[in-house]
């Protein structure tokens, strides 16, 4: 129930989508039952890709879109091949078409079934119209906004998530979390230091630090500093490491296994960390 609440809001969507594609297709009546095809197409492929694709998702990352796919688009064609030897990726795929064509199949069907005229000389009843435009409103002003009401209700919080951590994640749905992916992608591309502080940076450093005075060096002009490479190597990767946010088990040998403990080390002595 919680998730066909989450759901009703995308099938609301594509309903009023549907219904503006018909009344624009009256203006061109010939080409108007292959214009609702083509959105009703679009929604059957849009819904079984994004909630399969999601799942599929999960099974790699453990995790429902995040900012993982990302990085996962930007893979090459030769990995995501290879990736699927060990996820499910391709037969997925063949899942996503099979499905796709055999919706969309029942979906003619049916529109041949119940929507076929009986009548040539059949004419349109305005009291049946109105009625039908009236209950069809209301509907989707209740899948909208998730309760009878002018208002949207929150579904986080009005919904308890399940118990289960994969229903949990995957409850809400592929359009909401890529949305929410979306979202937090624009955020992150246009932050500023004033969403993170009130102050300025020089106060900030000045508190941070406890600083009676404040700093000899010009914390502005340092930040606008850059760095040239003038060997002949290339820097392929900066790392930087935090010194105060590491443990002492971070320069352990028991824990050095793959080289870590000892490379930090390493930096150390050769005075390569600030």
């Amino acid at each position: 129930l919680n998730g066909a609440r989450y759901d009703n809001r995308v099938v609301s969507s594509l309903a009023i989508l549907f219904i503006i594609i018909g009344l624009l297709g009256l203006f061109i009546p010939k080409h108007q039952t292959k214009m609702l095809n083509v959105v009703a197409c679009f929604s059957i492929v849009i819904i079984l890709f994004l909630n399969i694709a999601n799942i599929v998702y999960y099974g790699i990352y453990g995790n429902v879109f995040d900012e993982n796919l990302l990085e996962f688009l930007h893979e090459d064609t030769l990995t995501i091949l290879k990736m699927s030897g060990e996820y499910p990726i391709l037969s997925s795929f063949s899942l996503f078409v099979i499905l796709s064509v055999l919706t969309s199949f029942i979906y003619f069907k049916l529109q041949n079934a119940l929507f076929k005229p009986t009548n040539v000389y059949q004419t349109t009843k305005p009291l049946k119209t109105f009625i039908l435009f009236a209950l069809f409103s209301l509907t989707q002003m209740f899948y909208i906004n998730a309760q009878l009401s002018f208002v949207g209700a929150s579904l986080d919080l009005s919904i308890e998530p399940a118990k289960d951590p994969f229903l949990m994640k995957i409850t809400p749905g592929a359009f909401r979390n890529l949305y929410l992916l979306a979202r937090n992608y624009r955020q992150s591309h246009n932050l500023k230091f004033s969403d993170f502080a009130k102050e300025t940076p020089l106060e900030v450093a000045k508190n941070y630090f406890h600083l009676k005075e404040n700093p000899q060096n010009n914390l502005y002009e340092l930040l606008t500093q850059t760095s040239h490479n003038n060997s002949l190597q290339t820097i392929q990767h900066v790392f930087y490491i935090v010194s105060e946010s590491l443990s002492s088990w971070h320069f352990d040998k028991k824990f050095d296994s793959i080289g870590l403990t000892s490379a930090l080390q390493d930096l150390v002595k050769k005075e390569h960390a600030y």
